[in-house]
C-alpha cells in the first residue's frame, strides 16, 4: 500500500468523525436553546452545560480540520524516510508480533486497514510517538507500557 493511500483513508476517517461531531454540536445547540433559563429555574444548569458542550465540540471540529490540512500536506511531501518523522509509516516488531503505525500530529486512535492489516495512528505527543521519533530502520529500543518493559525494533519505515 502506498503511503498516500493510507493517509487518504485517515482523511476519510477524520471527515466522518467531523460529520458526527457537527451533528453533536447541532444537538447540543438545540438543547441549550430549549433548556430552561436561569429565570425559569434557579437550580437548572442544563442551558450552561449544553452551551459548554457545543463550544467544546466546535473546538474539536476545528482541531480536526487543522489536522486534515496537515495530512493533506503530507500526501504531497512524498520522500524517502531515513528515520521516523511526522507522516512516517512504521512497522514495529516485538518478538514474533508485528504492529504498524502511522505517526501524525493528531488523530490518535484512528485505525485504517489495508489488505487485512491494521494501521494505527499514533501522535507525536503520545509516549510511543515520542519514543519513535528519530529512530532508524533496524534500531531496537526499550519502551515502557502498562507497567511493562518491552523491547521493540523498527522493522521498516516509509
Amino acid at each position: 500500500m502506498e503511503k498516500s493511500e493510507l493517509l487518504k483513508k485517515v482523511i476519510l476517517a477524520v471527515e466522518d468523525e467531523i460529520k458526527r461531531l457537527e451533528l453533536s454540536a447541532g444537538s447540543s445547540h438545540q438543547m441549550s436553546v430549549d433548556a430552561p433559563s436561569a429565570m425559569q429555574s434557579h437550580s437548572d444548569t442544563t442551558k450552561f452545560q449544553m452551551k459548554a458542550l457545543e463550544e467544546n465540540t466546535k473546538r474539536s471540529i476545528l482541531e480536526k480540520q487543522i489536522f486534515l490540512r496537515n495530512v493533506v500536506d503530507l500526501i504531497s511531501l512524498q520522500k524517502e524516510a531515513k528515520e521516523v518523522e511526522i507522516g512516517s509509516l512504521v512497522r514495529i516488531s516485538e518478538g514474533e508480533s508485528m504492529k504498524q503505525y502511522i505517526l501524525l500530529e493528531g488523530g490518535a486512535g484512528i485505525i485504517v486497514e489495508d489488505d487485512g492489516k491494521k494501521w494505527i495512528v499514533v501522535t507525536i505527543a503520545s509516549p510511543l510517538g515520542k519514543a519513535l521519533l528519530g529512530k532508524k530502520k533496524g534500531e531496537k529500543f526499550i519502551f515502557f507500557a502498562g507497567g511493562k518493559e518491552r523491547e521493540l525494533e523498527i522493522s521498516d519505515i516509509e
